[in-house]
């Protein structure tokens, strides 16, 4: 097929309905729209027939194709892709959109923090933002979304959580800025998201026991290090013994504080961080101590409260950029102690991270028959979140409940 052909289907295949089609016209493109409603409209575009010129004759044409779908009549949509005629009032403007939508996010509704833009919503928005803006901009809302998401693992979090946000502002492009509807997203975006393959290995971690835990926090404690390693060492065991006897999310670490029971005049540790959840924002909480226990049965108090605000309670720098919990992974990969304790995990065909001390903290509670409504209050989340994300929750009060009938 020569270069005249392949242009003259490329353009055919624009569209289901693009009515377009090109001719050679005293050496010059000829444009050719075929109304449905009326007499053909021939337009004259300001290109030689000639094949060097061919992929910016498509991309004209491809250009003119999307502006007529936003309904844009032939003529007029010719005539602004020249830059002969102004864009419509109203029309689309990305980036426009996107510094008012930044604002909307910010101030507006239950709001979201300043680095959680940055982190979460901001990169995906302007990848999107600069393929509209593009040679070859998608033509619809899906091939948007696959276009700007596919480099994150197919089924992963992160791509959910990026195709979600790209989605939100879409609709609010659609909804507020009154872009053309057919930018409106697709309402089931579990295609885009996709699933990991049935091989692919859980990226899940699951709680440590607390032999293990305990083994780890001696091992930073007590193992042979050069002197200048030592600090690191002792800050991280202090931070690990905080998130797991109050069942701590790592970045939680960055927002603790000493607070006295008026009633009771006992000492306490109060988090103050709030994390946005799908029905809004969780509260801030007072935190319950459930210690871990030796193989003797032994319950290891680390006195932690009463020496929180002590000078020498010093906890390892949390200003991470990509967040506390990476920063603790990235300090215990470095460490033999959790190397042995990766291995020990993985023969249970199991994961272990920096969410595996919060995590063991729930299995702890249950253990000690406290139920569901307490542990999610204690932990900070809501009872459908703790059933969820901890379904041992579940299967350990379905089998104490069960037990204590059998017994009776």
């Amino acid at each position: 097929m020569n270069w005249e052909d392949e242009l003259r289907k490329q353009v055919k295949n624009l569209g289901p309905k693009t009515y377009l089609s090109i001719s050679k016209d005293r050496g010059m493109v000829l444009l050719r729209y075929r109304n449905p409603n009326g007499k053909p409209i021939n337009k004259r575009l300001p290109f030689k027939w000639n094949e060097l010129l061919a992929g910016d004759i498509y991309t004209r044409i491809r250009n003119i194709y999307k502006l007529t779908l936003d309904g844009i009549e032939f003529s007029h949509a010719v005539d602004i892709a020249d830059d002969k005629a102004p864009m419509p009032d109203g029309d689309r403007d990305w980036n426009k959109a996107l510094e008012e939508y930044k604002v909307e996010k910010l101030s507006r509704g239950t709001g979201i923090k300043e680095s959680t833009w940055l982190k979460e919503h901001a990169p995906v928005i302007q990848d999107a933002i600069a393929l509209m803006n593009g040679r070859r901009s998608p033509d619809d809302p899906a091939e948007l979304i696959n276009k700007t998401t596919q480099h994150w693992e197919i089924g992963s979090r992160t791509r959910q959580q990026r195709t979600r946000n790209l989605s939100a502002f879409l609709r609010y492009c659609v909804n507020v800025q009154k872009f053309p509807d057919r930018w409106n997203p697709p309402t089931d975006l579990s295609y885009h998201i996709g699933r990991k393959p049935a091989s692919s290995k859980s990226q899940k971690v699951h709680p440590i026991t607390d032999q293990e835990i305990i083994d780890l926090i001696h091992s930073l404690e007590n193992d042979e290090r050069a002197k200048r390693d030592i600090p690191a060492a002792l800050n991280w065991a202090r931070a690990i013994k905080l998130m797991v006897t109050f069942g701590l999310r790592p970045e939680e670490l960055k927002h603790l504080e000493k607070k006295i029971d008026r009633k009771t005049k006992e000492e306490y540790l109060w988090c103050s961080y709030q994390k946005r959840a799908g029905g809004g924002m969780t509260e801030a909480r007072r935190l319950y101590p459930l210690y871990p226990v030796n193989k003797k049965g032994v319950k290891q108090d680390w006195n932690l409260v009463e020496l929180f605000d002590r000078k020498d309670f010093l906890l390892p720098s949390l200003q991470n950029k990509n967040g506390v919990g990476e920063a603790c992974l990235k300090y215990l990969k470095r460490q033999k102690c959790w190397e042995q304790l990766i291995k020990n995990v993985e023969k249970r065909n199991e994961r272990a991270g920096s969410y595996s001390f919060r995590h063991s903290y729930s299995v702890r509670g249950h253990l000690l028959d406290i139920d569901n409504g307490s542990m999610s209050l204690a932990m900070g989340h809501s009872i459908e979140t703790h059933c969820r994300e901890y379904p041992w929750a579940t299967k350990s009060a379905t089998t104490n409940a069960f037990e204590i009938a059998l017994a009776a």
